[in-house]
């Protein structure tokens, strides 16, 4: 790929486009070192990466899994006080301040106990008929109420194939070490209590699988104990192996604290809807997940954030009237995807990426492609990228603030942003604002000019935006744009 020096100064040929420039040049301010426009000779496009389109993070496991615990022997039930601060207790030690114990300890007339599943598996009627104890867990017309902490040990599982109530006055919460199934089912917190309500945990090398289900009424504002988390602990930690998977599929969540809070696990999530959900619905951190088809509706905080990890990609999600920001990435991402998405309506930004300097920098950077960003009450897409950010074949429409944000006040001199081929329509103002912006690649965008609009860009490069406009709209060029 070769590139051709454009000086600033230089005019278009054409008459039209002369005065255009002419009049974006005059509302240019003063700058003692301008950008240096070069033209990219080529088709800049076609270098573009594509194995982004590559699926990421395994394939779907549950049926492979039922078939191996329909082979297995039925687990062993027992009863195992709660000591907190016991050798081995550590999977309590998380929940001393988030008020679980004093909750258990008002229900229970005894030092607060867990039921706790032994190797082998066990469904939620052979778990019923093992206890035979109506205040640990009760069944009434094929529904099942459970009052007591219920772990299961690795190399145990639990299926929930039957509609299945925490009661959050008696302190329910499920304490995943092994495999956890739900499927085809309800799984409900119910009951009332000023400060507590049920939640599900999964801890290190555990597996949980969720599929045609509805979660409801989980997860109070404690640590870990949202809704679903999934967590590793420092006495578990096995370095950067990701030994814990979820599946989540074709389910619903509502009226939960937080909707699915994953860290340090592969998986995927898929066709899922979040409704009602007071934080945020998916959190994601230092993982490897595939998230597809889901949509998110509402929500106080930001609708979808993935914090650091290996590969991430949201493929096909709708987020949309949540009061943050709708898909925020920030932290060391290895490699992350934004595609074929329907961002909209949110009151922060749409997108933001927040990737900033001191951080590894992905041989793969960002790649956000085919994307509907629009009528966010903010910006469109907010980028701060020390590597490479790709935006290519989006559409923005009618984003209050900017189409597009780079505001990359502590990125390295290394970092670049490509921006081609989307489409701008229904902007109030300009098109692109760029702060600190080391290198930008701009073409072959669609841009509808407002009527009265007199400034396309904004920020470091407004004082060149004649010559990127003669030379993409008039010329049908990429220009590379460096700063000096």
């Amino acid at each position: 790929m070769k590139c051709r020096s454009l000086d600033v100064r230089q005019r278009a040929t054409n008459p039209i486009m002369s005065a255009f420039v002419l009049l974006l040049w005059g509302f240019a301010p003063a700058v003692t070192a301008a950008p240096q426009v070069q033209v990219l000779e080529g088709d800049y496009i076609d270098q573009l990466s594509a194995d982004y389109r590559q699926s990421c993070c395994g394939r779907p496991r549950l049926a492979e899994r039922l078939a191996q615990l329909g082979k297995q022997k039925k687990a062993t039930v027992d009863q195992r006080i709660l000591f907190a601060s016991q050798d081995g207790s550590w999977l309590f030690q998380s929940f001393v301040n988030n008020g679980l114990f004093k909750v258990i300890s008002a229900y229970q007339p005894h030092h607060p106990k867990a039921i706790v599943l032994k190797k082998g598996v066990m469904s939620l009627g052979q778990l019923q008929q093992a206890l035979q104890q109506s205040e640990i867990l009760s069944e009434q017309n094929g529904e099942y109420v459970l009052s007591y902490p219920l772990i299961i040990e690795s190399g145990a599982a639990l299926r929930v194939d039957s509609p299945l109530k925490l009661r959050a006055e008696a302190g329910a919460a499920i304490i995943n070490l092994g495999t956890l199934v739900v499927q085809n089912t309800e799984m409900t917190g119910v009951g009332q209590h000023p400060a507590f309500r049920p939640f599900v945990i999964a801890w290190q090398g555990s597996e949980t699988y969720i599929e045609h289900s509805h979660i409801r009424n989980l997860g109070y504002d404690a640590y870990l104990s949202g809704g679903i988390t999934v967590a590793r602990h420092s006495s578990t930690d096995t370095g950067s192996r990701l030994d814990t998977w979820v599946e989540v599929a074709n389910s619903t969540f509502e009226n939960m604290t937080s909707g699915l809070v994953i860290g340090h696990a592969q998986g995927m999530l898929i066709n899922n809807q979040f409704s009602a959900i007071k934080a945020r619905s998916i959190d994601i951190s230092q993982s490897e997940l595939r998230m597809e088809d889901n949509v998110v509706q509402g929500g106080s905080l930001d609708g979808i954030r993935v914090s650091s990890g290996k590969t991430v990609q949201l493929i096909r999600n709708k987020v949309t009237g949540v009061s943050g920001v709708g898909v925020r990435i920030q932290g060391d991402l290895n490699s992350g995807l934004v595609f074929g998405n329907q961002i909209i309506d949110n009151h922060g930004h749409g997108l933001q990426v927040d990737r900033s300097a001191g951080q590894s920098n992905s041989p793969t950077g960002v790649k956000i492609d085919g994307n509907v960003i629009a009528h966010n009450d903010s910006s469109g897409v907010v980028l701060n990228c020390p590597d490479l950010c790709e935006l290519t074949r989006n559409i923005f429409i009618a984003n209050r603030q900017y189409p597009v944000l780079l505001d990359n006040a502590d990125t390295p001199a290394a970092g670049s942003t490509v921006i081609v081929r989307n489409q701008f329509h229904k902007t109030p103002g300009a098109f692109l604002r760029s702060q600190n912006a080391f290198r930008l690649i701009w073409g072959h965008n669609d841009l509808a000019f407002q009527v009265g609009l007199h400034t396309a860009f904004l920020g470091d490069i407004q004082s060149v935006q004649g010559m990127i406009l003669e030379h993409t709209l008039k010329n049908k060029r990429i220009v590379s744009i460096e700063a000096q």
